[in-house]
């Protein structure tokens, strides 16, 4: 069995609604998707505050809740921690419009639809932030969506670069 690797479309987030986010769909053209990687460049989300992160979808559609999931917020004097049942918060509530750069990985952990997310990201704006994310999820079927999404919080992305690579088994 071989790995081959698959580059997606890069999808540009500005103007993109936080309230609906967008949702990158898994090439039809590709089966037994084992790793997705989401290079995250430059995002920053129009509404100070808002947070944002990744939901999953399978053939019924985005599915909004069996995550099991934390995030970690650190800065050289504070850290912070949250968890979340209806996705998984990539970038929690921030101070500032500041872009963060980073990476998002999912991992197909068992042959039944669980999928394991983890990520990391830092903020580019001088506050010196990093934020660390890991959960799991698991899907009624196939993996077939991943959407970024602000928990549909009013605004829209300023601007931001999602770079997607997916990795299939053959």
């Amino acid at each position: 069995m071989a790995v081959e690797r698959h580059q997606g479309a890069t999808v540009d987030l500005t103007g993109v609604s936080l309230t609906t986010g967008y949702t990158i769909a898994v090439p039809t053209t590709i089966s037994n998707v084992c790793t997705v990687e989401l290079g995250l460049h430059g995002i920053i989300a129009s509404t100070v505050g808002t947070p944002w992160g990744l939901r999953l979808g399978a053939t019924a559609g985005i599915e909004s809740s069996g995550y099991r999931a934390g995030h970690s917020r650190m800065t050289s004097t504070v850290q912070s921690v949250s968890e979340s049942e209806n996705w998984f918060v990539m970038c929690g509530q921030t101070e500032t419009s500041n872009d963060f750069y980073g990476y998002a990985r999912l991992g197909l952990s068992t042959p039944t639809h669980r999928w394991f997310c983890e990520s990391m990201l830092f903020d580019y704006g001088g506050e010196g932030i990093q934020r660390l994310s890991a959960g799991t999820k698991k899907l009624t079927s196939a993996l077939t969506h991943i959407q970024i999404w602000a928990g549909g919080k009013p605004g829209t992305f300023s601007a931001g670069l999602v770079m997607p690579v997916y990795y299939y088994t053959t």
